[in-house]
């Protein structure tokens, strides 16, 4: 009952290309062999933009398997067993999704609303009545108060060091 958008790469530079117009994603399955970059680099570049993305390697190259850990994967999948494996698995990534989800904020940015873990954030302003949340990748312009945003923040060790300052 999940509603999902599923997009399929047969190469890694055509994903890499969706990643620099801006696309993220939440799961990333991919092969570690792969024509033109491979599937480690391709994971790295990844990160770089969604970070909290779910790595799953489905390969066959089982001697690079410890190659893998520094993209953090979440699991690997043998191809011979991706058939057994894959309906096993789903629930497992759909439960790593919304724990992650979980550790995220919703913030209202124009028509959409972004998710964003607090410790991304490093300071928010306000301007103007616009409040500009900044992170260490871009800045977004949220449409809520200042003192509604310090009140999500709160816990998370923020302090207001001016009237239009919170860090």
């Amino acid at each position: 009952g999940v509603r999902c958008r599923c997009d399929v790469f047969t190469d890694s530079s055509a994903l890499s290309d969706r990643l620099r117009s801006g696309a993220a994603y939440d799961v990333l399955f991919t092969d570690i062999d792969m024509p033109g970059t491979n599937g480690i680099q391709l994971a790295l570049e990844c990160r770089k933009q969604c970070a909290d993305m779910i790595l799953v390697y489905v390969s066959g190259r089982e001697d690079l398997v410890f190659d893998t850990f520094q993209t953090q994967p979440f699991r690997f999948i043998r191809k011979r067993d991706l058939a057994e494996a894959l309906p096993a698995i789903m629930p497992a990534v759909w439960d790593e999704y919304q724990h992650r989800q979980n550790r995220n904020m919703a913030f209202r940015s124009g028509a959409d609303t972004v998710l964003i873990r607090p410790e991304k954030v490093v300071y928010i302003e306000s301007v103007l009545k616009t409040q500009l949340l900044h992170t260490q990748d871009r800045t977004y312009e949220l449409q809520s108060s200042l003192q509604k945003i310090m009140a999500q923040l709160d816990g998370h060790g923020f302090i207001q060091i001016h009237k239009s300052y919170y860090v």
